[in-house]
């Protein structure tokens, strides 16, 4: 008599964790979405228009010739020319520059009313390439120095290889990297 008893109160059970199954699949399966793959993302123009997300963060971020960023370290010295005229006046400083390995893995350096609308600021709250002297006490130089310095690292990021790709669930993403650049006179 017990286990009828008991063969009864766990049927109801399983009438209530049924709905809660049916329910957590369907939540599920509208949360992940299929992500479009690019065929051959040129310009950022292209990235938005396709409405592609860019990410910061990936559950695997991009590598560059296998490695995380040492071999991209490298590539950036051993392609960096130091502008003469920057070296010559002393000009030292570091450069960041914004930049997207995109899901086919090219590197795509955006203009700043893109970066403004990836991040939702403002124009005037966002820059692609910056500049920052090494020290505090240290002086800004002209900007005419600034921008030399600024035209070298975007030349030398354009020029990069490609990348193997970032990928979120598995899939190829486009993402955003920002990479500090220094220039030290010796």
């Amino acid at each position: 008599m017990l286990n009828k008893n008991y063969r009864i109160g766990s049927n109801w059970k399983l009438f209530l964790i049924l709905p809660l199954i049916v329910i957590s699949f369907i939540l599920i399966s509208c949360t992940e979405k299929g992500e479009t793959i690019l065929d051959e993302p040129e310009s950022l123009s292209q990235l938005k228009q396709t409405g592609d997300e860019i990410f910061y963060i990936v559950e695997q971020m991009p590598t560059f010739q296998g490695e995380e960023p040492k071999n991209f370290r490298k590539f950036i010295a051993q392609n960096l020319i130091y502008p003469e005229e920057a070296r010559a006046n002393g000009i030292t400083g570091k450069v960041f520059i914004k930049f997207i390995v995109s899901s086919e893995g090219k590197v795509i350096i955006p203009d700043n009313e893109a970066i403004a609308h990836i991040e939702g600021k403002e124009l005037g709250e966002v820059v692609v390439v910056t500049y920052r002297t090494l020290s505090e006490e240290a002086a800004a130089p002209d900007e005419k120095y600034i921008d030399i310095l600024k035209n070298e690292v975007i030349r030398v990021v354009s020029s990069s290889p490609e990348w193997e790709p970032g990928k979120q669930r598995g899939i190829p993403v486009n993402v955003m990297f920002t990479f500090p650049v220094n220039f030290i006179s010796q």
